[in-house]
């Protein structure tokens, strides 16, 4: 098995393969071969006298499987193994410094500089958007907008990868190179038609729609619509690349962007005659 390991590592090194695709070829490799192990675990099972190597090549066999298990959960999915003992293994041998604090704040705040005033947080819901697939590209452009204008980076708040896994092996979630969801600059609701539409830009010139206010908290937009004045409170631009805690370090990957966004309102007032 550790010579199949050696070889591919040797072929693999005379390409520019990043550490994710060689460390799936790893795992893949590795899973196959160490059936061998199995197959030596049976063959002495079946001699009285040599049952006890057997049975050391067995326990053997299910460690390495267990591992293996762990690097498929590691590099082929976005999903912790809910029985990896890595992080205890880690604490016991004095591994990682503590999860630097800075981080932790950096991932808890974004620009907060409001657009479109302040409010009372209670008459303040959450939107649910209808996004179609032309409104999704809007949604992607202003991104790239966002980052060519500089109002917002994609460089994980500076930090090294170093502290990013840190980061990412204590809490065990995603970190976003744009760290936080980002306030946008400008954002406002249009009535088309009948429909409540979110339009999103760089400014009141360059806005386009991002998508379709559907509910607002629980209530239905019609009915919201009916009874109250609404504004846009906030609106907040999210995803985009990510990098995840890996076995051997960050494992980089990329969602597309989505639009979050809250409502303000307030009961309609009576028309003066």
């Amino acid at each position: 098995m550790l010579t199949a390991l050696e070889i591919v590592n040797k072929v693999l090194g005379y390409f520019n393969i990043k550490d994710k695709p060689k460390n799936r070829a790893f795992t893949l490799i590795g899973f196959f071969a160490n059936f061998y192990l199995l197959y030596l675990a049976i063959t002495n099972l079946r001699y009285a006298g040599y049952r006890l190597i057997g049975l050391g090549f067995l326990a053997a066999f299910l460690l390495v499987f267990y591992f293996e298990v762990l690097n498929y959960f590691y590099y082929f999915t976005d999903k912790k193994f809910k029985f990896d003992i890595s992080p205890w293994i880690e604490k016991k041998l004095g591994g990682r410094p503590a999860v630097n604090a800075e981080i932790a704040h950096a991932a808890s705040f974004s620009q907060n500089i409001p657009s479109a005033g302040l409010f009372d947080r209670k008459q303040v819901l959450p939107a649910t958007l209808n996004v179609s697939a032309d409104q999704q590209q809007n949604v992607q452009k202003l991104a790239q907008d966002l980052v060519a204008q500089g109002y917002l980076s994609l460089n994980y708040q500076g930090f090294s990868d170093q502290e990013l896994y840190a980061q990412a092996q204590a809490t065990h979630e995603r970190l976003f190179a744009i760290g936080a969801p980002v306030q946008l600059p400008f954002y406002e609701i249009k009535n088309q038609y009948g429909h409540l539409f979110l339009y999103a830009g760089l400014n009141a010139l360059s806005e386009q729609p991002v998508g379709e206010i559907r509910r607002i908290g629980l209530t239905n937009v019609e009915q919201a619509a009916e009874k109250y004045d609404l504004v846009v409170a906030t609106s907040y631009l999210r995803g985009g690349p990510y990098k995840i805690a890996g076995r051997g370090g960050l494992i980089e990957n990329s969602e597309p962007y989505e639009i979050i966004a809250e409502i303000a309102y307030q009961p309609k007032k009576a028309e003066v005659k």
